[in-house]
């Protein structure tokens, strides 16, 4: 997975794998981000929830991201 993720772009696992990642709730990116995918630094999901960081912490709003 070297591909850069955009909003448009398919979930590549997980329990939302296939939908838009526009459409997966902040909440279930936040369970992934905390299970251990803020220290991959080459998964493009985890790249794609930093750059969205602040969005994601409005929407969801929980936890330490």
């Amino acid at each position: 997975m070297s591909t850069q993720i955009n909003d448009e772009s398919r979930m590549p696992f997980g329990d939302f794998k296939g939908k838009m990642m526009r459409k997966v709730p902040a909440k279930h990116l936040h369970w992934h981000w905390i299970a251990g995918l803020r220290d991959d630094m080459e998964c493009p999901v985890a790249a794609y929830i930093r750059r969205n960081i602040v969005m994601l912490r409005d929407e969801y709003g929980r936890g330490a991201w």
